[in-house]
């Protein structure tokens, strides 16, 4: 009953080959190197039996552990979009910033791919 995290899929195409891996979220500390061997699991996964060619991900640039994380999986950053915050209602949004040169950035979404010399 101990909830440990999760990671799934996303943006998967069989067609182009590809997939996003997404929603990876640690849960309860206790378990070292369980996200990265669940995250490890799922790429092998993917490039084995799925045969998919290239696998991304996503995420903030203000998470450290995560980033350290990806970079062990072997992933490498590929692109960084920055991001505006946006504060409606009480609830916070990132949104891209589009043709806004001069504006101050607090946050980027950082787009990794899996580095093929690594897992071949």
């Amino acid at each position: 009953g101990v909830k440990i995290g999760h990671v799934g899929l996303f943006r998967f195409d069989l067609s182009q080959k590809f997939c996003e891996l997404d929603n990876i979220v640690r849960g309860e500390t206790g378990s070292p190197w369980i996200m990265q061997e669940a995250c490890q699991a799922l790429i092998d996964l993917c490039q084995g039996e799925l045969k998919q060619e290239d696998v991304y991900l996503r995420v903030f640039s203000n998470n450290p552990k995560a980033l350290k994380l990806y970079e062990n999986l072997g992933m490498k950053e590929i692109q960084r979009s920055p991001l505006r915050k946006i504060e409606e209602n009480g609830v916070i949004k990132w949104v891209d910033v589009i043709k806004a040169p001069y504006e101050e950035i607090e946050r980027y979404f950082i787009t990794y791919k899996l580095d093929r010399d690594v897992t071949e």
